[in-house]
């Protein structure tokens, strides 16, 4: 059996002084025909922090992520949050290629009265303002990327949850969304969960970089290098390798059981 529990509004702490949303998981079980997908997964996230989720493909970044949002439903374990206020950015854009940008960026605060005017604003917080009436086929690949990313934040979320949204991108347009990923999530400290196959990525990225293999975290490193962070740093460097590592471990035990 299964519970996700919503919380009401809290007073914020140290933590989450700005609107970051903590994260509980408890005894997390999903099984696809059968197959356990996440079995048995803990994982708790402070509010305001922003927490990175390697492993090789098929040990149940994406599935775990699909859960907290709530596209999956498991079948045990608990998942504490605020899901009201929570949203995903996938590695496909998703735009609506028959509304132009700044509509495609409304639809994330669908409902509200000041839709448009939280669009207009969000789409510069992102670099995008002279986007604002064109169609998503004229824009390039980052663009498209940035206004998926702004779709995400008009609605202000306290949770955002990114699944693989720079793996389509060259390796330039990727550093610069990077940039971008941290200087929003420095301004407005809601709490991120990034999945990613890029080591570099998550160690420049993150405050923690978790590590899952057959459905369950196996390593939690912490990122403590001081911001704004470089490519290159050493420091960096040595955590990046250590990561890599266990990962090049996990997957020669995997390929070659005992």
């Amino acid at each position: 059996m299964t519970t996700v529990a919503t919380r009401p509004p809290e007073a914020p702490s140290h933590a989450d002084s700005v609107s970051g949303a903590p994260v509980l998981i408890r005894g997390l079980g999903i099984a696809f025909d059968g197959n356990p997908v996440i079995d048995t997964l803990d994982l708790a996230v402070d509010g305001g922090t922003l927490v990175s989720i390697v492993g090789r493909s098929g040990c149940g970044k994406s599935t775990l992520l699909r859960a907290i949002i709530g596209l999956e439903t498991p079948q045990r374990g608990s998942i504490d949050l605020d899901r009201d206020r929570a949203r995903i950015v996938f590695q496909e854009p998703r735009l609506l290629p028959w509304f132009d940008v700044l509509t495609n960026v409304a639809l994330g605060a669908e409902g509200l009265a000041d839709a448009q005017d939280r669009a207009a604003e969000t789409l510069a917080l992102v670099g995008l303002s002279d986007k604002a009436r064109a169609w998503p086929a004229r824009l390039s690949g980052g663009q498209r990327q940035r206004v998926a990313l702004a779709r995400a934040l008009v609605s202000r979320p306290r949770l955002l949850l990114f699944d693989e949204p720079l793996g389509a991108l060259d390796a330039l347009t990727r550093i610069e969304m990077q940039r971008l990923i941290e200087e929003v999530w420095t301004r407005h400290r809601f709490t991120a969960l990034l999945v990613t196959h890029d080591v570099s990525e998550a160690v420049m990225l993150s405050d923690r970089v978790v590590r899952m293999d057959h459905g369950r975290i196996v390593s939690d490193t912490p990122i403590t290098t001081p911001r704004p962070r470089r490519h290159g740093d050493p420091q960096l460097a040595t955590m990046e390798g250590e990561i890599l590592n266990q990962l090049l471990i996990g997957q020669q035990r995997a390929d070659h059981p005992a």
